[in-house]
């Protein structure tokens, strides 16, 4: 089974300190427990083929089903686009408003274009 390590803060001097995030294994092995849904121990292989054991750590709580990874990540990024647009939005409508409101009081706004028609230096 593929899973990936990501988003867990780690201290270099642990196995799984060194790995880039998101990091992928490929479980080899994994022996039943003596003490079962308690932090198992997965022989793991990693992209580089080098083979790791989560003994005497936690980090196997941590790792994710590459699939189920995938999906988290892809309703993240759609979380994140959604927020940036709503942000965007905001922001424009603000600059809008700005714009009005200088307006309103006598400022002339125009563009860059229309600035160095004018002979105004920006």
């Amino acid at each position: 089974m593929m899973v990936v390590l990501d988003h867990v803060s780690m201290s270099p001097s642990e196995t799984f300190g060194n790995y880039p995030q998101p990091a992928f294994f490929t479980i080899t092995e994994a022996p039943p427990s003596e003490t079962p849904g308690f932090n198992p121990v997965y022989t793991l292989r990693d992209t580089a083929g080098h083979i790791v054991s989560t003994k005497g750590s936690s980090v196997s709580s941590y790792l994710i089903k590459v699939d189920d990874w995938q999906e988290w990540r892809s309703t993240r990024t759609d979380e994140i686009q959604a927020q940036l647009a709503r942000v965007n939005a905001r922001l424009l409508d603000r600059v809008d408003l700005l714009k009005e409101i200088l307006v309103a009081q006598g400022v002339r706004v125009i563009t860059r274009d229309q600035a160095a028609t004018l002979g105004i230096k920006p």
